[in-house]
Protein backbone atom coordinates (compact mmCIF):
# COMPACT_ATOMS: atom_id res chain seq x y z
CA UNK A 1 0.00 0.00 0.00
CA UNK A 2 1.57 3.45 -0.97
CA UNK A 3 0.09 6.78 0.11
CA UNK A 4 0.69 10.80 0.22
CA UNK A 5 2.17 12.54 3.44
CA UNK A 6 -1.07 15.36 2.85
CA UNK A 7 1.62 17.75 4.65
CA UNK A 8 4.58 17.19 2.55
CA UNK A 9 3.31 15.47 -0.41
CA UNK A 10 6.13 12.16 -0.48
CA UNK A 11 4.85 8.90 -1.08
CA UNK A 12 4.79 6.83 1.95
CA UNK A 13 5.10 3.12 2.48
CA UNK A 14 2.26 0.84 4.55
CA UNK A 15 4.85 1.65 7.98
CA UNK A 16 4.64 5.84 7.05
CA UNK A 17 8.29 5.99 5.62
CA UNK A 18 9.21 7.49 2.54
CA UNK A 19 9.47 5.51 -0.70
CA UNK A 20 13.12 5.41 -2.14
CA UNK A 21 12.03 2.92 -5.10
CA UNK A 22 10.42 5.29 -8.15
CA UNK A 23 7.24 3.86 -9.56
CA UNK A 24 7.43 2.56 -13.06
CA UNK A 25 6.40 5.13 -15.93
CA UNK A 26 2.19 5.22 -16.57
CA UNK A 27 2.79 3.73 -19.96
CA UNK A 28 3.86 0.13 -18.28
CA UNK A 29 0.92 0.31 -16.10
CA UNK A 30 -1.94 2.15 -18.18
CA UNK A 31 -2.06 -0.57 -21.10
CA UNK A 32 -3.00 -3.03 -18.92
CA UNK A 33 -5.74 -0.64 -17.45
CA UNK A 34 -7.01 0.13 -21.00
CA UNK A 35 -5.67 -2.30 -22.97
CA UNK A 36 -6.48 -1.74 -27.17
CA UNK A 37 -9.18 -4.55 -27.10
CA UNK A 38 -11.43 -3.23 -24.16
CA UNK A 39 -11.92 0.14 -24.90
CA UNK A 40 -15.40 0.63 -25.35
CA UNK A 41 -15.62 4.19 -26.63
CA UNK A 42 -16.19 4.72 -30.09
CA UNK A 43 -14.18 7.68 -30.47
CA UNK A 44 -12.24 10.98 -28.81
CA UNK A 45 -11.04 14.05 -29.45
CA UNK A 46 -7.87 15.56 -28.14
CA UNK A 47 -8.01 19.07 -28.82
CA UNK A 48 -4.22 20.96 -28.10
CA UNK A 49 -3.36 18.24 -25.78
CA UNK A 50 -7.19 18.47 -23.71
CA UNK A 51 -8.94 15.54 -23.98
CA UNK A 52 -12.38 17.41 -24.52
CA UNK A 53 -15.44 16.38 -22.35
CA UNK A 54 -18.37 16.44 -24.72
CA UNK A 55 -21.98 16.05 -23.52
CA UNK A 56 -22.58 13.68 -26.92
CA UNK A 57 -20.15 11.44 -27.71
CA UNK A 58 -18.27 11.02 -31.14
CA UNK A 59 -19.00 8.02 -33.64
CA UNK A 60 -17.57 6.51 -36.31
CA UNK A 61 -20.03 5.50 -39.11
CA UNK A 62 -18.78 3.92 -42.34
CA UNK A 63 -15.09 4.55 -41.49
CA UNK A 64 -15.50 8.24 -40.68
CA UNK A 65 -15.55 10.05 -37.31
CA UNK A 66 -18.63 12.12 -36.82
CA UNK A 67 -18.71 14.87 -34.49
CA UNK A 68 -21.48 17.13 -32.48
CA UNK A 69 -21.51 20.24 -34.33
CA UNK A 70 -22.21 22.14 -31.98
CA UNK A 71 -19.93 21.35 -29.12
CA UNK A 72 -17.16 21.40 -31.65
CA UNK A 73 -18.06 24.67 -33.55
CA UNK A 74 -18.46 26.41 -29.79
CA UNK A 75 -14.57 24.78 -29.12
CA UNK A 76 -13.37 26.45 -32.09
CA UNK A 77 -15.12 29.96 -31.73
CA UNK A 78 -17.31 29.71 -34.91
CA UNK A 79 -20.31 31.25 -35.26
CA UNK A 80 -23.06 29.03 -35.64
CA UNK A 81 -26.45 28.62 -37.32
CA UNK A 82 -29.52 26.32 -38.14
CA UNK A 83 -32.17 26.30 -40.65
CA UNK A 84 -34.71 23.83 -39.79
CA UNK A 85 -36.34 24.06 -43.41
CA UNK A 86 -33.70 23.34 -45.28
CA UNK A 87 -31.43 20.96 -42.39
CA UNK A 88 -28.78 22.70 -42.81
CA UNK A 89 -26.20 23.89 -40.48
CA UNK A 90 -23.84 26.90 -41.34
CA UNK A 91 -20.21 28.02 -39.27
CA UNK A 92 -18.56 30.63 -39.89
CA UNK A 93 -14.96 32.33 -38.49
CA UNK A 94 -12.41 34.96 -39.93
CA UNK A 95 -14.26 35.34 -43.20
CA UNK A 96 -14.49 31.34 -43.75
CA UNK A 97 -18.01 29.58 -44.21
CA UNK A 98 -19.10 26.11 -44.49
CA UNK A 99 -22.45 24.73 -44.55
CA UNK A 100 -23.77 21.64 -44.31
CA UNK A 101 -27.48 19.93 -45.65
CA UNK A 102 -27.89 17.27 -43.08
CA UNK A 103 -28.16 13.44 -45.20
CA UNK A 104 -26.19 15.31 -48.36
CA UNK A 105 -22.84 14.09 -49.69
CA UNK A 106 -22.76 17.87 -50.64
CA UNK A 107 -21.37 20.93 -48.95
CA UNK A 108 -20.45 24.65 -49.63
CA UNK A 109 -17.24 26.23 -47.97
CA UNK A 110 -17.53 30.23 -48.88
CA UNK A 111 -20.43 29.40 -51.62
CA UNK A 112 -18.25 26.93 -53.40
CA UNK A 113 -19.57 23.13 -53.88
CA UNK A 114 -17.86 20.48 -52.41
CA UNK A 115 -18.02 16.43 -51.90
CA UNK A 116 -18.13 15.36 -48.69
CA UNK A 117 -17.02 11.59 -47.97
CA UNK A 118 -18.98 11.51 -45.19
CA UNK A 119 -22.53 13.98 -44.59
CA UNK A 120 -23.63 15.35 -41.76
CA UNK A 121 -26.54 13.81 -39.99
CA UNK A 122 -28.87 13.96 -36.91
CA UNK A 123 -28.77 11.40 -34.19
CA UNK A 124 -30.43 11.40 -31.40
CA UNK A 125 -32.18 14.97 -31.93
CA UNK A 126 -28.01 16.41 -32.63
CA UNK A 127 -26.20 17.28 -35.60
CA UNK A 128 -23.25 15.49 -36.20
CA UNK A 129 -20.29 16.55 -38.82
CA UNK A 130 -17.56 14.86 -40.64
CA UNK A 131 -14.71 16.37 -38.35
CA UNK A 132 -11.37 16.22 -40.65
CA UNK A 133 -13.15 18.41 -42.93
CA UNK A 134 -15.53 20.68 -41.24
CA UNK A 135 -12.18 21.60 -38.91
CA UNK A 136 -9.86 22.05 -41.71
CA UNK A 137 -11.84 24.57 -43.18
CA UNK A 138 -10.80 26.54 -40.69
CA UNK A 139 -7.56 25.71 -41.14
CA UNK A 140 -7.28 23.59 -38.02
CA UNK A 141 -5.18 20.30 -38.11
CA UNK A 142 -6.68 17.04 -38.06
CA UNK A 143 -5.16 14.10 -37.15
CA UNK A 144 -6.46 10.25 -35.91
CA UNK A 145 -5.02 7.82 -33.86
CA UNK A 146 -6.30 4.72 -34.97
CA UNK A 147 -4.69 2.48 -31.56
CA UNK A 148 -6.22 4.82 -29.58
CA UNK A 149 -9.16 5.87 -31.54
CA UNK A 150 -8.59 9.61 -30.56
CA UNK A 151 -9.09 12.81 -32.90
CA UNK A 152 -6.14 14.52 -32.45
CA UNK A 153 -6.82 18.53 -33.12
CA UNK A 154 -4.30 20.91 -33.44
CA UNK A 155 -5.42 24.37 -33.82
CA UNK A 156 -2.07 25.92 -34.80
CA UNK A 157 -2.15 23.88 -38.05
CA UNK A 158 0.41 21.57 -37.29
CA UNK A 159 -0.24 17.89 -36.52
CA UNK A 160 -0.67 16.63 -33.11
CA UNK A 161 2.20 14.23 -31.76
CA UNK A 162 2.12 11.96 -29.11
CA UNK A 163 4.53 9.60 -27.25
CA UNK A 164 3.56 6.37 -26.65
CA UNK A 165 2.98 6.77 -23.31
CA UNK A 166 0.44 9.80 -23.88
CA UNK A 167 -1.66 7.77 -26.38
CA UNK A 168 -2.49 5.48 -23.47
CA UNK A 169 -2.51 8.28 -20.76
CA UNK A 170 -5.24 9.90 -23.34
CA UNK A 171 -7.12 6.52 -23.91
CA UNK A 172 -7.52 5.92 -20.80
CA UNK A 173 -9.13 9.37 -19.77
CA UNK A 174 -11.09 8.92 -22.68
CA UNK A 175 -12.32 5.08 -21.37
CA UNK A 176 -12.79 6.63 -17.82
CA UNK A 177 -14.64 9.36 -19.33
CA UNK A 178 -16.95 7.24 -21.77
CA UNK A 179 -17.49 5.02 -18.33
CA UNK A 180 -18.42 7.80 -16.26
CA UNK A 181 -21.19 9.39 -18.63
CA UNK A 182 -22.79 5.68 -19.41
CA UNK A 183 -23.25 4.84 -15.42
CA UNK A 184 -24.53 8.47 -14.98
Amino acid sequence: MKIIDAHTGEWLDFLNQPLTKTFSPAGEWLIHTAPDSEIEYAAAILWDNELLQLENEPFIKNGYSLVPFRELMTKLGAKINWDPVARKVTASKDGTTIELTIDSNTTFINGKEQTLEAPAIIKDGRTYIPVRLVLETFNVHVGWSNESRLVLVSSDGNPLVLSPEEQKKYRFQAQLNWENKMHK
